[in-house]
């Protein structure tokens, strides 16, 4: 049986036209609606135990990571329906739209995708970041999102202490320190060109401190989603990294966490099967 969970806050609101659709589409299939991150334990040991087939999840990377906790109740495959602010898991899953989920339904191929995890309680599938994209996933948990708050967001981090971290026995100091498998950050904003999070490669990503004068072209880089581009970027393919020092201001595929340090992060053992098209 098909079971579909769905964030109402997803999309503003658009979540319930989705979800109609999918009701139309699927009369079969069984809804849950889960508001926030520990709503959806029960409903997936619910699930587990009715024999599913399949699992539609209907919202943005924040709602899907919300899995990464409960591995162990997904007995079967599941296909993101992308409603969110930021849809980089879905994105790299080939499913862009609401038509891109249901065809992934009916014939798209598995993907095992391995979890991020930490020695501290922050898991997720796609990105842990630190620094200056951190501090973005705070100020947008709180304020309106938009092209000004990244505006914003990014010179108020310029003042902010460069974190320590070592990776493949080298320690480094950068601006912004990410440990990435999958390639988006969001909003089609690519992190890491090579990454994707169907294959077995992950990466520590840094990007070092511009300076005054390289400001205004990093800037544009960024909002032109081609930062890897700059010298500043930094990419080393590894399976662990550690941040020894830094900012507290983390994210987990987007949604803010607080960090300590020292902060491990690795490629872990644990899996989803999702579907792609």
């Amino acid at each position: 049986m098909l079971h579909v969970i769905w964030n109402p806050h997803a999309g503003k609101g658009r979540a319930y036209k989705i979800v109609e659709k999918l009701k139309r589409q699927f009369p079969d299939a069984q809804f849950w609606k889960s508001t926030h991150r520990e709503a959806i334990q029960p409903i997936l040991e619910e699930i587990s135990s009715l024999s599913p087939t399949l699992i539609m999840i209907v919202g943005g990377d924040g709602t899907i990571n919300s899995l990464a906790y409960h591995t162990e109740l997904l007995t079967c495959p599941v296909v993101p329906v992308p409603v969110g602010s930021g849809n980089g898991i879905a994105h790299q899953l080939g499913i862009r739209t609401l038509e891109d989920s249901i065809r992934a339904v009916k014939e798209g191929s598995l993907c095992k995708w391995h979890l991020i995890e930490t020695n501290q309680d922050i898991k997720g599938f796609n990105i842990l970041g630190s620094g200056f994209t951190g501090f973005v996933a705070h100020k947008f948990a709180t304020t309106h999102r938009g092209l000004s708050g990244y505006v914003k967001a990014f010179f108020k981090t310029i003042t902010f202490p460069e974190h320590e971290y070592e990776v493949n026995g080298v320690v480094e100091r950068a601006w912004d320190v990410s440990f990435v498998r999958g390639r988006e950050w969001g909003n089609s904003v690519v992190i890491h060109p090579e990454a994707n999070g169907c294959s077995d490669d992950a990466f520590a990503v840094s990007l070092r401190k511009p300076s005054l004068f390289a400001i205004p072209y990093h800037f544009f880089l960024l909002l032109a989603k081609h930062h890897q581009k700059s010298q500043l970027w930094q990419a080393v393919k590894t399976n662990r990294l550690v941040l020894t020092a830094g900012s507290e201001f983390g994210h987990i595929d987007g949604e803010p966490v607080k960090l300590s340090f020292p902060l491990i992060a690795w490629k872990s053992t644990k899996f989803v099967l999702f579907k792609k098209l």
